[in-house]
Parts: structure tokens; C-alpha cells; sequence
């Protein structure tokens, strides 16, 4: 989990007390955020943790800049601890499997500046998961992720098939390991589901995706083109949850 945290112009960060930041995240309305999650990921055997980043220019950031990571303590209390941006991009590409650029380019923008200026090195920050269906046992149910189609072209032509294995890989082949993450019951595997929709016409569609290698993805599930024009927010989503199957 990641948030920002603004400050003054003129605050040094190295000069900042972690237990400071400690207690303006417990007053804050990501406690109780953080500790829904922490119920949920227990529930599978993980801690969750919170990354802090600082919210200032691009342009202030460097390498030797503080970011805090929050996690349990071992028991209900939270813990702080402080590193550098050095360290963050030491544990991205650890976690990551090696480099992991954006481009030549970077980012123009971000979610923050921190994720802009990683996004000029071989550690850019990973991309989040869109939504994670939870039902009322705190069990997963399915992994989504929302692709907008801003084009004027049918969404048919430019399904997630077209920009997997590039550019698109190592963002999919993520969700796919976090979906399995969270699989519940033996046999019974957690979807990882495409939503895609129009900024153009009134139109959504949903794919499941089945499987990835290193050539390409497999579809299990197509729910083909609906039509969204003239019909009720409620009636859009009774369909998506119907196909979703968790109802």
C-alpha cells in the first residue's frame, strides 16, 4: 500500500523524526485502510506494508532522499522504519527480478514524484492492482484490472493480446502472481479480469485472462461488447457482477 505525505518548502526530510510519521499515519484515515488490508492479507499468510513517500518536486528528489516503510510490529501495534531511495530501488529490482525500465523517456506523469523519478532509472515503481474483490470472509474473489480505450477504433482491436508480451508484460505477468497469491481453495483459482472501458461510446467488455508466456496470453472468458448507452448505473453493474460470478 503507498501514500503520499506533503510537507513545507522548507522542512530538511533527513531531518524528520520517524515516529513522527508514525503518528500522523495512525491519525489518519490509512489506518484503518492499512488494518482492512492487514486483515485481509493475514488471512494468507503476509504482512502488509505501507510505503510513504514524500510528496515534493521531481526535481528536490535524489537518491540519498528518505522514504518510511510501515508494517506490524509482530503484534497490533505498527512500526516505522526509515530508508533512502536508494533502498527502494534496491528492493524494487529484488522483488522484481532485475532492471525494470519505463522507456528512455520516463514519465511525464505520475501518481507521485517519486514513481516519475524512478521512472527515469532501471528500478521504475511497480504499477498497483486496480481492485481486488473481497467478499464478506475477507476471501479474494477476483483480481481486476480497468483498461481505459481512449481511441476511436472498436475495443476489439486493441484488447490487452495486442500489447502483451510488449509493452505490457511485466505489468500482467504481476497481477497473474498476485492472483495466485491469493488463491482460497484448492482447485479453485482467483480471476484475474480485464475491464475495459470506452471514453468514446458506450461500451464496456470484460475478458478473463486464462494464462501468460512468454509469447502471448490466454483468453478464458469474453464477454464481448455491452452496451452501457441509455441504461442505469445499477443495471450496468448487476450485469458486470452476474459475469464476474460474485454475487
Amino acid at each position: 500500500m503507498t501514500r503520499q505525505l506533503g510537507f513545507y518548502s522548507d522542512v530538511n526530510l533527513l531531518n524528520i523524526d520517524g515516529a513522527d510519521i508514525l503518528n500522523i499515519f495512525n491519525l489518519s484515515s490509512a489506518k484503518r485502510e492499512f488494518d482492512d488490508l492487514e486483515i485481509i492479507s493475514s488471512g494468507y499468510g503476509y504482512n502488509t506494508t505501507a510505503v510513504i513517500l514524500p510528496d515534493i518536486p521531481v526535481a528536490a528528489i535524489s537518491d540519498e532522499m528518505p522514504v518510511w516503510i510501515i508494517a506490524k510490529s509482530g503484534g497490533a501495534y505498527n512500526r516505522v522504519k526509515q530508508i533512502t531511495i536508494s533502498n527502494l530501488k534496491s528492493a524494487i529490482q529484488r522483488h522484481s527480478g532485475g532492471p525494470v525500465r519505463v522507456g528512455s523517456k520516463g514519465l511525464t506523469y505520475g501518481t507521485s514524484a517519486v514513481e516519475c523519478y524512478l521512472s527515469k532509472t532501471d528500478a521504475a515503481f511497480p504499477g498497483d492492482a486496480d481492485a481486488v474483490i473481497v467478499d464478506m470472509q475477507n476471501r479474494v474473489r477476483c483480481v481486476i484490472e480497468y483498461k481505459k480505450h481512449t481511441l476511436q477504433e472498436p475495443i476489439g482491436e486493441h484488447l490487452m493480446t495486442k500489447y502483451y508480451p510488449r509493452p505490457d508484460g511485466r505489468k500482467y505477468q504481476r497481477l497473474v502472481a498476485l492472483a495466485k497469491r491469493y488463491k482460497y481453495f484448492p482447485y479453485q483459482s482467483v480471476p484475474l479480469v480485464v475491464l475495459y472501458y470506452s471514453t468514446r461510446q458506450p461500451v464496456i467488455r470484460l475478458q478473463e485472462i486464462g494464462s501468460l508466456d512468454e509469447h502471448g496470453a490466454t483468453i478464458i472468458r469474453d464477454s464481448g461488447d455491452i452496451s452501457t448507452c441509455g441504461r442505469f448505473e445499477k443495471a450496468i453493474s448487476d450485469d458486470v457482477v452476474r459475469w464476474l460470478g460474485v454475487c
